[in-house]
């Protein structure tokens, strides 16, 4: 009997810890930066409520509808949040930026996003440093995870501008 009772008792664990994995929606608050061959890759997700002045009913909201038809606007708005250097020289342009991606209620035009996933890519010569600047987190500490040469390196920025050297 109280072989039974455990085996329940860790069914029903098992079912709950899977249900609330599978309810989170893959939203990941920091900030990743990959490095490898010649291409840095630059991942976040950031909050709908940074985005308030895309806002186009001003409900306080952005929605669905809103966020697609200003998607080309949020885009250039990112890409003046996020600025990759070459230490000692220009600023890189991204070989690949995709369009922002919205989470939250997407098959419904009024429903409201909650988070935007934001991707970029650069080419650069792997034989310079980089340098990173990121303007979107001023209200929020982050935590920015640095992927180069197989080993990963964790650093945390309080709240305001990320600044940081990629050596």
């Amino acid at each position: 009997m109280r072989k039974r009772v455990s085996h329940i008792f860790a069914c029903v664990v098992a079912a709950v810890t899977t249900q609330a994995v599978m309810a989170h929606g893959g939203h990941d608050e920091r900030v990743k930066i990959k490095m490898a061959d010649g291409r840095l890759v630059f991942e976040t997700h950031i909050s709908a409520r940074l985005l308030k002045p895309f806002d186009q009913d001003g409900d306080g909201n952005l929605s669905t509808a809103e966020f697609r038809n200003k998607a080309p606007e949020i885009k250039k708005w990112v890409g003046s949040h996020v600025a990759v250097s070459v230490l000692g020289g220009g600023v890189l342009k991204p070989s690949f930026f995709d369009t922002p991606i919205s989470e939250g209620d997407v098959s419904n035009p009024d429903g409201k996003v909650k988070f935007v996933r934001i991707i970029q890519h650069y080419e650069h010569d792997p034989e310079k440093d980089l340098g990173i600047r990121v303007s979107l987190f001023e209200d929020e500490a982050k935590s920015v995870l640095f992927f180069k040469d197989g080993k990963i390196f964790r650093k945390n920025f309080p709240a305001g501008i990320i600044k940081m050297a990629l050596k």
